[in-house]
């Protein structure tokens, strides 16, 4: 799907009808609120997997900066990071998610590494709470903001509601100024 077929579902899927006249300032409208209306897509797929997946990073003292998976052109969902996969080379399951850094530092069983996030930083530690590790970070299935081009079909109903919901506030004020 590209922008202007996307711009022309969503004019139709507006009620009523806007006027030709309307729909004019509407495409510009719709154009501006499409990447908010993929974040709500992206948002509103991450408990399915239908918007997943890999990303990689390196770890150096127990730490690794998710900069890069969020800079990406379809970038990391941050808030949905749990529901991803995050592997660390030398461990063969899956780490184990902790609420805080705090959590981390407790002893627990050596079979797991553990992982928690600070800010955009993963923090990583193994069973006996150390920091040491460095390395690679696989972090699977990993919930993110697609390009308009990756949306996949069974979504494209899903963002063009999106995307009206986004501008009909603006489209409601219009009417209201307009009466």
């Amino acid at each position: 799907m590209i922008s202007t077929q996307l711009i022309e579902l969503a004019l139709r899927a507006i009620h009523p009808a806007p006027t030709e006249e309307a729909q004019v300032g509407l495409r510009t409208a719709l154009a501006v609120e499409i990447s908010r209306a993929l974040r709500q897509l992206a948002e509103v797929a991450a408990p399915t997997n239908l918007l997943r997946r890999t990303f990689t990073v390196t770890a150096a003292a127990g730490e690794a900066a998710l900069t890069t998976p969020l800079a990406a052109s379809e970038p990391l969902l941050l808030n949905h990071l749990r529901r991803a996969s995050i592997y660390i080379t030398g461990y063969s399951t899956a780490a184990q998610w902790k609420a805080d850094r705090s959590s981390l530092s407790f002893a627990a069983t050596t079979q797991f590494p553990y992982y928690t996030l600070e800010g955009q930083t993963l923090v990583i530690r193994d069973g006996d709470g150390l920091d040491h590790y460095a390395g690679s970070v696989i972090i699977r299935n990993a919930p993110y903001i697609p390009l308009l081009g990756g949306v996949p079909t069974s979504l494209e109903p899903v963002l063009v509601e999106l995307l009206v919901a986004c501008v009909m506030p603006q489209v409601e004020r219009k009417e209201r100024r307009a009466s």
